[in-house]
């Protein structure tokens, strides 16, 4: 049928009165050409890929705001949720300091190896005690400890003010360990320190 209508224009695939449906599907196809012509799908494409793939970043600045959040609790914040959030806080930042180790092994852009990541932990005692919290806690029992410290999160110290309109509360974690107890929110402060100094040395932005 549509072979027997009068010749269409150009710039549409058939006349009137089908003219409607077909122009929408010249007009899409004028703009998807113009599109490849100006390279819009390519730079979208390459920004989509860039955004997809993830970097060491991505778990430092996790490590910041669990830092930042603990930062609080040590040193006073409102007392709006379950204490026991407090002590999970403690045990998050662990696990998020020590597996950035993971992150950094396996960013192909970070230009550090296995051997140099797990190198530099070994060679720093908050780094072992860090790694040690971590596995312990989330295997339960520590079968290969970093340290001789055997380190876990212990008691804490509670400062809790009234206030007429809400409860402030300070919450200070200590870390036990064989030698003595530690500060937990010191030992995390180090940490974050120690990976600083690393991602920087070998030229990462931290």
């Amino acid at each position: 049928r549509i072979s027997s209508e009068p010749s269409p224009p150009a710039f549409c695939a058939v006349a009137e009165p089908y003219r409607t449906q077909w122009c929408f599907c010249c007009a899409v196809r004028v703009v998807v050409r113009q599109c490849l012509k100006t390279g819009f799908f390519y730079s979208l494409v390459r920004r989509l890929r860039r955004e997809a793939v993830q970097s060491y970043r991505e778990q430092f600045e996790r490590l910041v705001r669990n830092y930042q959040r603990l930062a609080q609790i040590n040193q006073g914040r409102q007392h709006d949720m379950h204490s026991e959030n407090y002590r999970d806080e403690v045990y998050s930042y662990f696990l998020n300091c020590y597996h950035l180790k993971d992150w950094l092994i396996n960013d192909s852009a970070f230009p550090a190896n296995a051997a140099e990541v797990e190198g530099y932990i070994n060679t720093n005692p908050e780094l072992q005690l860090c790694a040690d919290i971590c596995n312990a806690h989330k295997h339960l029992r520590l079968d290969k400890p970093r340290s001789a410290e055997n380190p876990r999160v212990g008691g804490q110290k509670i400062d809790l003010k009234l206030g007429a309109r809400e409860t402030a509360i300070k919450v200070q974690f200590t870390i036990d360990t064989v030698s003595g107890p530690l500060d937990a929110f010191e030992l995390a402060t180090k940490c974050l320190e120690l990976w600083k100094v690393f991602i920087v040395k070998k030229g990462g932005t931290a």
